[in-house]
């Protein structure tokens, strides 16, 4: 939902579609960037504790994007920076809560 309203929102600042393609690549990068050293980190330390701490980060950069878009200080940049901040955190998130689920 958040990559959709993302992009949405860019259409709104620019109309260029690289700039749009940019919202899903600030999305994907952190994945593709983070996948193995997540997953070693999620063997390390307590998974539930990093659980804790990727949902902070994540609800801190979702909060950030909310109160720029509400306030109408939302930039080119700035959506791209808080949508890479989101995928940090999922890159992160998601290795510990992989390892969460029973299989």
């Amino acid at each position: 939902m958040q990559n959709t309203g993302a992009s949405w929102q860019m259409t709104t600042l620019s109309p260029s579609p690289l700039i749009i393609a940019m919202v899903q690549a600030a999305t994907s990068l952190p994945l593709f960037l983070l996948a193995m050293p997540a997953g070693a980190l999620a063997d390390i330390v307590n998974r539930r504790t990093l659980l804790l701490i990727t949902q902070l980060w994540m609800l801190a950069a979702g909060a950030a994007l909310s109160v720029t878009t509400y306030a109408g200080a939302m930039s080119l940049a700035l959506l791209l920076l808080l949508t890479f901040l989101l995928g940090i955190g999922t890159a992160v998130n998601r290795p510990a809560w992989q390892l969460q689920l029973p299989t």
